[in-house]
């Protein structure tokens, strides 16, 4: 459970960084937009990559 609630928290905090660039390049050029919206589509998903992989590890063990 505590390793479930650490991963919640560093989604959580990745979603809070995004944001944050997000806010700060709204008035930038879309390009650079796209590029930021790509990244933080692929953390967000490395980080579910990994929840899965540790779920699924709890469940062999």
């Amino acid at each position: 459970m505590t390793s479930g609630n650490f991963r919640f928290n560093k989604s959580v905090s990745v979603l809070k960084l995004a944001v944050k660039i997000w806010s700060s390049v709204s008035a930038r050029s879309e390009r650079f937009q796209n590029t930021v919206r790509i990244t933080i589509s692929l953390i967000l998903k490395a980080t579910a990559i990994e929840d899965t992989k540790m779920a699924i590890a709890i469940k062999t063990v």
